[in-house]
């Protein structure tokens, strides 16, 4: 009897070993169900961890030890396969960053940078305009007469400076 006991003591653990790999590769294969799943929802690329997938990553969704990975079971067989699908899954997909739009900073900028340059041309047709009635200020005042009016108004009629009519860029 003590032969029998122990016979079916080992084939109790043959099936529970059995039992416990199917289970292991059931989480594996659905893991990379989910992956597949997930990735084909964003376009190919993986969603999370910037859109890399590393074993500890896949091990975290499988919800298995990455340990169990590196044991003497799995070593040979299901770590290379991981390994395998990990690395078909990155080469299909281009992990480089997609362009970003504009920055508000830039967007900002620009528009700071636009402004100053209008503000700049509207000083400079400014002081045209008073260096040109300060001159017809003073031909007046050559020729023996007062101005009547100190408008800016009055003093542009005898100027002979250029306003620009736009300011480039």
């Amino acid at each position: 009897m003590t032969a029998n006991k122990q016979a079916d003591k080992h084939r109790l653990l043959r099936a529970n070993g059995q039992r416990q790999r199917d289970e292991f590769l059931c989480k594996i294969e659905d893991a990379k169900a989910l992956i597949k799943q997930r990735c084909s929802e964003n376009g190919g690329a993986y969603p999370d961890n910037a859109g890399k997938l590393s074993i500890k990553e896949f091990c975290r969704i499988a919800a298995v030890s990455e340990d169990a990975l590196h044991h003497a079971n799995h070593r040979h067989t299901t770590k290379p396969a991981v390994r395998a699908f990990i690395a078909g899954l990155t080469s299909s997909v281009d992990l480089r960053p997609k362009p970003r739009p504009k920055a508000k900073r830039d967007i900002w900028k620009e528009r700071y940078d636009d402004l100053w340059t209008r503000y700049l041309g509207l000083a400079r047709n400014y002081n045209l305009a008073e260096i040109c009635l300060i001159k017809e200020r003073e031909r007046v005042r050559e020729l023996g007469g007062t101005p009547a009016t100190e408008s800016a108004e009055d003093g542009n009629r005898g100027c002979t400076a250029q306003l620009p009519r736009e300011v480039k860029k």
